[in-house]
């Protein structure tokens, strides 16, 4: 049984487009945000529903009945945060989540085989790092509030796993692109170059031509993930790196959808004070031997399937 917190979102669909290609039960949970003691007592009760397999009762639970005893894993894939995000809003977000850390430990019967996948970012843990290869074992340099609470979130939710309560598996995702629902969500750069190609409008980029990133498709992102949290062990907090294993500059990520879509994308470069705390390069190595051996979306495809996500 998976649970999905902000299965609405880029990579929330992603594991949800994924698990449903597989037929595996999972409920995209409906929290009520703003509240965290709400949320926390929300994801206690799907929770529990999970665990006595009568989550088909509640709202956003998939077609098939869950089985008693089985393991559960929580996809943590929500948070409203990105890089420029403030302190307050980021605080609010670290305290929905402690609030629901809180709750499992109360809530979860231990040597269930249960794991917790927190959706962290690479980005944000790395933006000091410089222009290294950046591993699993590098240690973080956040220099944004994003960055700051997303590591310290990693050590709330690795609280489960050193309480003994569950696995815990920290994903740091590199650049996220997909659909959200099977619709064009303009969060993201790939997104927003996407709709500017299929408009042909202008868009505006706060950050340098030169910079490179790390780019994975949802769905793939969502595969190494679960391939990783249900290999994690059960002695310690894991941390992981989930990324495509190649990087790309912005000017030749423009060019590539261009050439996918047959259209020019018109780029205007500007500056912004996001633009000052945006690292030139994050490097990251190839995938890991678990990760490697999982398909991947051919570029061009998953470019497409944007374009259509935007007709529809």
């Amino acid at each position: 049984m998976r649970l999905i917190a902000g299965a609405s979102g880029v990579l929330g669909s992603g594991f949800r487009e994924v698990l449903r290609g597989r037929g595996e039960q999972f409920i995209a949970m409906e929290l009520p945000w703003g509240d965290p003691e709400q949320v926390a007592d929300r994801v206690g009760a799907y929770w529990r529903a999970a665990e006595s397999a009568g989550a088909s009762d509640l709202a956003g639970a998939s077609d098939s009945a869950g089985a008693a005893d089985s393991p559960i894993t929580l996809v943590w894939a929500a948070g409203r945060g990105s890089v420029g995000a403030s302190e307050e809003a980021m605080a609010a977000e670290t305290e929905a989540l402690e609030a629901v850390v809180a709750a499992l430990a109360r809530e979860a019967r231990p040597d269930m085989g249960n794991c917790f996948l927190f959706a962290s970012s690479a980005g944000g843990l790395y933006g000091g790092h410089g222009d290294g290869l950046i591993t699993d074992a590098t240690p973080p340099a956040p220099i944004t509030p994003y960055g700051r609470h997303k590591l310290r979130q990693e050590g709330i939710v690795g609280r489960l796993a050193e309480l003994g309560t569950m696995r815990t598996l920290s994903c740091r995702f590199t650049n996220i692109y997909g659909l959200a629902g099977g619709r064009l969500r303009l969060k993201g750069l790939v997104a927003a170059l996407v709709e500017s190609a299929m408009l042909r409008q202008p868009v505006r980029l706060f950050v340098s031509p030169d910079t490179r990133r790390d780019y994975v498709y949802n769905a793939d992102a969502a595969r190494m993930a679960l391939a990783e949290a249900d290999a994690a062990p059960a002695v310690a907090p894991t941390v992981t790196i989930i990324r495509a294993g190649s990087t790309v500059t912005i000017v030749n990520l423009v060019a590539s959808i261009s050439r996918v879509l047959h259209r020019r994308i018109p780029v205007v470069f500007a500056e912004s004070p996001e633009s000052l705390i945006q690292p030139l390069v994050l490097r990251f190595p190839e995938r890991t031997a678990n990760q490697a051996v999982i398909p991947t979306t051919a570029f061009e495809a998953a470019i497409r399937s944007m374009a259509d996500g935007l007709r529809g």
